[in-house]
């Protein structure tokens, strides 16, 4: 058994883009960016807006290669500008970009964008203001004489000039090479920009202007994969407390979005992928157990605000940890489940439930984040939860206050007696609930006396070590 960590970003079939799609609605995305994009003539600028994880440079790769291959062929870039985030001007890595799309017979207009750009990099940076100047030349302007200054003036004015012809030679070099690509494919030259959001400030700031004002031409079209909030956060950290989403907009001619992802279903695709049924049945845990365990596994994934980065990373973690287990229980698979959410999406509550310190109502609040009384009612995998840690809290430790008062409602309900609920018990989600609702909900999580009785929890404090010292190998590799 081999469990599947391939980079799903940039390994995929290029003849089939979409195949590997779990959630199944990146292809129709595709579709309707594509045609939004390739019946463009006029220069436009689109902003792919989605958070850290949210499957943008999944999309945004396979998106440049269905552009390059679906007839009639295209010339799109892809380019990851948080690996040159380390250069002083953006511009250098956007030109050295348009390398990898011109055809043998076009390889002289490449060479001509790259000499246009030579005098208008060594002459940007140039400014009138006296601090710029000083720090450039040593020239102080405030200390120059009349006739000094009308000189030194004289000289900026004509840099600046020369700055204007360098970049209008550029802008119009660009153009003829936008427009070759718009004869040759009947589409318009595409380049997708990922990771700004990532990089520093300055520099996507920087390479923002440099696309505004450098690359507005026909038959050129932008793409830019974006945390537009992150990206805001660094335009205020450069000047201070602007309008930074009226300021950074002024860059984008139409903001889109990714279809939102339904988690549940993306658990349920990367479970098969990774083969976790026939890993968990060699370890002794039956088919039918697993169901319920994955169903679970599922909804504490759907309480959770979490990426689909976040949730790849839940499903393989808990690959690996099944993977190191010789053999395995329900009650494994169960905590194991619990253990390695909380590891990944709440390290700050995860010790505590190693250590079993949280009442039951409190660890359902934790676990399930906006639960309401009907959900845990109605969705099966949210009561079954329940369940498990009503017996877990019952059966761990018998001189516990959270043992006692689970207890004495056993007693109540069995006596069909008063029952008191406290927030030890009761979970803040279920505090607008009648009596009558209550009483309900913990008869039926307590309706079979026998097997909640008999049910081994007793070793749940061993296994939740296991697990703490397995999450620590693996939180090394």
């Amino acid at each position: 058994l081999q469990l599947k960590l391939q980079d799903r970003s940039t390994e995929f079939d290029v003849e089939d883009v979409w195949s590997d799609d779990l959630l199944r609605n990146r292809d129709e995305a595709g579709r309707k960016l594509y045609t939004i994009i390739s019946n463009q003539e006029r220069p436009f600028t689109i902003c792919l807006n989605g958070s850290w994880g949210s499957g943008k440079t999944y999309f945004l790769t396979r998106f440049v290669e269905n552009y390059n291959h679906r007839a009639p062929v295209g010339r799109a870039i892809y380019f990851n500008a948080w690996k040159d985030d380390y250069l002083d001007d953006p511009l250098v890595a956007i030109i050295c970009q348009l390398k990898n799309i011109v055809k043998d017979n076009e390889a002289s207009l490449y060479e001509q964008v790259k000499k246009a750009a030579i005098p208008f990099l060594a002459r940007t940076g140039l400014t009138i203001t006296k601090q710029i100047v000083k720090k450039v030349s040593g020239v102080d302007l405030s200390e120059l004489a009349v006739e000094d200054l009308e000189t030194q003036s004289e000289i900026l004015f004509r840099q600046y000039e020369g700055v204007s012809a360098s970049r209008d030679t550029l802008v119009k070099v660009i153009g003829r090479l936008a427009e070759e690509t718009w004869k040759a494919t009947q589409k318009p030259l595409l380049f997708v920009v990922d990771e700004l959001d990532r990089c520093r400030p300055t520099f996507a700031i920087e390479l923002l202007e440099r696309i505004k004002h450098l690359f507005c031409v026909p038959h050129l079209v932008f793409l830019i994969g974006v945390d537009v909030c992150q990206l805001e956060s660094s335009i205020k950290s450069v000047y201070g407390e602007i309008d930074a989403h009226d300021y950074l907009h002024r860059f984008f001619d139409v903001e889109l979005r990714l279809p939102e992802a339904d988690k549940m279903e993306f658990v349920y695709a990367l479970w098969s992928e990774h083969g976790l049924e026939s890993i968990l049945q060699r370890r002794g845990v039956d088919v039918n157990s697993q169901r319920t365990m994955l169903d679970e596994f599922a909804h504490l994934i759907k309480y959770r605000h979490i990426t689909l980065r976040q949730i790849e990373k839940c499903v393989r973690t808990y690959a690996l940890l099944a993977l190191s287990q010789t053999n395995a229980s329900c009650r494994w698979a169960l905590l194991a489940a619990i253990a390695v959410v909380l590891k990944v999406t709440a390290p700050g509550h995860y010790q505590k439930f190693i250590g079993m310190d949280y009442s039951l109502g409190s660890l359902i609040d934790i676990l399930y984040p906006g639960l309401v009384f009907k959900d845990a009612n109605s969705e099966h995998g949210v009561f079954s939860m329940i369940q498990h840690l009503s017996k877990i809290t019952y059966h761990v430790d018998d001189q516990s206050s959270g043992h006692k008062k689970f207890a004495a409602i056993k007693e109540a309900l069995s006596q069909n007696g008063e029952i008191r609920f406290d927030a030890e018990i009761m979970p803040k989600a279920f505090e607008t609930c009648s009596s009558v609702e209550l009483k309900s909900f913990y008869s039926y999580v307590v309706q079979d006396e026998r097997a909640f009785v008999l049910c081994e929890y007793r070793g749940v404090p061993r296994i939740l070590e296991q697990l703490d010292k397995g999450l620590q190998f693996i939180g090394g590799l």
